[in-house]
């Protein structure tokens, strides 16, 4: 049994053309019990950097707080805004430097670059390992579920849009 499902939760984030959607569930438990229903998962980075946060609540919190302050000591020495692929190799790193008694969170990222307007996702583990698709992308405890719908409705969505051209 994984160390995540005592606490559960869940993130979801889906990348278009020129958009990002992140989603998340409200809950905070540990396994059957439910403590609170009104739990704050999505957490505002930058201007178009969004970060998602399940796992151990006072960790996320952690996580979190630090990733406000190196975004800070970021915007101060380089004086620009932070993009979202530079936002996920920092919160990477931060994560690994404490992969021997690291945070029992599994972080998400989602932004738009400031420049160019592409849409950026990736989620980590809880040390640090990130995996960047395209498309979509989940973690927690419900990813497994997430995934499979994520599967069924982007298959269904490409078929929509293929099939008339191959039918020409």
């Amino acid at each position: 049994m994984s160390i995540m499902s005592y606490t559960g939760g869940t993130v979801l984030a889906m990348a278009g053309d020129g958009c990002v959607c992140i989603a998340t569930d409200l809950r905070m438990g540990e396994q059957m019990t439910t403590i609170a229903t009104d739990v704050k998962k999505i957490h505002k980075i930058g201007d178009r950097i969004y970060v998602g946060l399940c796992g151990f609540y006072s960790d996320a919190l952690t996580v979190k707080n630090q990733i406000l302050y190196r975004k800070s000591l970021y915007e101060l020495r380089e004086n620009r805004k932070m993009r979202p692929q530079v936002a996920a190799e920092m919160i990477s790193n931060m994560l690994y430097n404490k992969r021997f008694g690291g945070y029992i969170t599994e972080p998400l990222v989602a932004g738009l670059d400031p420049l160019t307007n592409k849409p950026y996702i990736c989620a980590m583990d809880t040390i640090g390992c990130i995996a960047s698709p395209r498309d979509f992308v989940a973690v927690g405890t419900g990813q497994e579920y997430f995934l499979g719908v994520c599967e069924g409705r982007l298959f269904y969505i490409i078929l929509v849009r293929e099939l008339p051209l191959e039918l020409e």
